[in-house]
């Protein structure tokens, strides 16, 4: 018996979807169908077992584990429900740990049916008002944001601590409490997540139109953020505190009246607007420098994201409550950044001088940095050993500080020099990324790193004894290696390293000479292993390396992605890595999916 996948569309009658049904076995091989219909008691009739099982499972864990007290009025709630998979899984969020009955009892009476608009708005305010006051201010938070806006985890978070939303509890840090406020959201199913990890956490997320829409509502009625859209403004008081702008065009009228409300804004967010001077903090599309100016007068501000600038303001040092300061890499900093000393995220810079390097130190608060080295040494006006001597004092400082998150790309010079000083200063770090190094070997010390969970590095040819050194780093999650050179050795993952790690990429580079890959993952290998990516050519190097693989040993493995640089290598060659690939996926007892792509060029 075969799994299947059937979509009925447009279904006129209940009998029509009883004969449809009745040719359709049933089996446990999670096969789905998908119906859809004009007609609600054919809408009904079709979906009746699947919402009790819906429910029953986000209520209880379980799709037959209703206790006997509670069955009467489930059918009650789920008839009000109407089959509506976002009003099933709203109020199942609502009551799940809930199982004294007179709970279930006050859900139902509250809650008209959900087949209206009001009635499903009645669904959700009851969940929202059903939330903790931190968990509320949270929630209506996300209304800064445009429908079908995908919105990262991270940024989000990170947006929540910079507004002062998260404090720190006893064990945990802000970002660690803001982490289990949205995964709380997610749960209560007022956030929907769109990626997921290798780990399971949500990566990325979104809001459904109708929560969206309730948010945006009740966050105009107390004052919480202001949204222009189109040609409407919704702020009410005399004062701006979050701004939103998501339209192409907004009046001079209506711009006017927004400038004379922002001296207390604590964040602005413009996603689409293409003209006006105002400073445009989020997005910045098509306004120049002498926009930024407004930028030192707005004291409250807490994030700050912004590019098509070429040189930020001397007065963006008196930003003393910005947290967050995300900009294009062309923008040029000025060297007061130590001013700003309630930052804890700086990224992503590139045009700044030495002393600018060397007033990094004084961040002591800074959490995450991103920064590219200079490509030449006339841009430092030729002083490398003052500037070398800035950048390890500064990282060594911001280390005291418990530094969590470095990406750095270099360009040809510093790199040996820089991975010692990481090793060396930066105990705290959690995430590392090293991009363009190419370093001739991976120093032994890296191993000191025992707090690190994301690396992502460049080397220039990656050799067994390299594998060795990060395997054994302790608490690693995430590995990314990018080689310029092809490996000219087979490559061997044994047991008893790699133990945490659940995604590993490995990538050759896209001008690298030579081609083949040969690696193996022994017994015990990577035994938490959920995701593999493979990308290396087919070309055939000088030192005639062939392609084998062996999977069948990574015990964890779900998902393996392959791709195959031709590298203007024969045919023979690029079937030649295509079956190799494939036979390893085929013998692994675990059937992981396999997804295997060709770049011709």
């Amino acid at each position: 018996m075969c799994r299947f996948f059937v979509i009925v569309d447009d279904i006129w009658s209940t009998q029509a979807w009883e004969l449809v049904k009745s040719t359709l076995p049933e089996n446990t091989l999670n096969s789905r169908i998908i119906t859809t219909t004009r007609i609600t008691n054919v809408a009904t009739s079709s979906c009746d077992q699947q919402s009790q099982q819906l429910f029953f499972k986000r209520v209880f864990g379980d799709t037959s584990a209703c206790p006997p007290h509670l069955e009467e009025i489930s059918h009650g709630i789920l008839k009000k429900c109407h089959g509506l998979p976002l009003a099933i899984i709203t109020i199942a969020s609502l009551l799940a740990g809930k199982p004294i009955k007179d709970q279930w009892e006050q859900v139902y009476n509250s809650i008209s049916s959900a087949f209206s608009h009001q009635g499903m708005r009645d669904i959700l305010l009851l969940s929202y008002y059903d939330l903790p006051h931190h968990l509320k201010t949270c929630l209506l938070y996300l209304s800064m944001f445009p429908e079908d806006t995908r919105i990262g985890r991270d940024d989000l978070i990170w947006r929540w601590i910079a507004e002062g939303f998260i404090a720190e509890a006893r064990g945990q840090t802000a970002d660690q409490v803001a982490l289990s406020y949205f995964n709380e959201l997610i749960n209560r199913s007022l956030i929907q997540p769109v990626e997921i990890l290798f780990d399971g956490q949500v990566e990325e997320c979104r809001e459904h139109d109708m929560v969206l829409e309730l948010i945006v509502s009740l966050s105009a009625e107390e004052n919480f953020a202001s949204i222009v859209e189109g040609k409407s403004y919704n702020a009410g008081g005399h004062k701006i505190r979050r701004l939103s702008i998501q339209s192409k065009h907004v009046g001079d009228e209506v711009m006017q009246e927004i400038v004379g409300k922002l001296s207390q804004a604590r964040s602005i967010s413009f996603y689409e607007l293409k003209q006006h001077g105002i400073p445009h903090i989020r997005d910045l599309n098509g306004l120049g420098n002498e926009h930024v100016k407004f930028i030192g007068s707005l004291f409250q501000l807490t994030f700050l994201s912004i590019s098509r600038i070429t040189k930020l303001p001397s007065s963006t040092s008196r930003l003393q409550k910005l947290v967050r300061l995300l900009v294009s890499t062309h923008v040029e900093f000025p060297d007061q950044i130590g001013d700003l000393q309630a930052l804890q995220e700086l990224s992503r810079i590139n045009h700044f001088s030495i002393n600018f390097v060397e007033d990094l130190r004084r961040l002591t608060k800074l959490k995450r940095l991103g920064m590219d080295l200079p490509d030449n040494r006339e841009k430092l006006g030729g002083d490398m050993g003052r500037y070398e001597e800035a950048l390890k004092s500064s990282l060594s400082e911001m280390g005291k500080h418990g530094l969590q998150s470095l990406d750095i790309c270099a360009t040809g010079f510093l790199e040996e020099e820089l991975i010692d000083i990481v090793c060396c200063t930066l105990p705290c770090l959690q995430k590392l990324a090293l991009c363009r190094f190419h370093l001739s070997n991976l120093p032994k010390q890296m191993v000191s790193l025992v707090n690190l969970t994301h690396l992502s590095i460049w080397v220039g040819r990656i050799k067994q004894e390299d594998l060795c050194i990060i395997g054994d780093m302790p608490a690693l999650l995430f590995a990314e290696l990018h080689v310029k050179h092809s490996p000219d050795e087979r490559l061997t993952i044994s047991g008893q390293r790699f133990l945490c790690l659940k995604e590993f990429k490995f990538s050759n580079d896209f001008f690298s000479s030579g081609g083949g890959l040969e690696m193996l993952f022994l017994q015990e290998a990577m035994p938490e292993l959920r995701r593999l990516h493979l990308q290396f050519r087919a070309q055939e190097a000088e030192s005639k390396m062939g392609f084998e693989f062996s999977f069948e040993h990574l015990a964890s493995l779900e998902h393996i992605t392959v791709t195959v640089h031709s590298g203007g290598a024969a045919m023979s060659r690029v079937e030649a890595a295509k079956a190799a690939v494939r036979e390893a996926a085929r013998i692994h007892p675990g059937n992981p999916t396999l997804d295997l792509h060709v770049d011709w060029y």
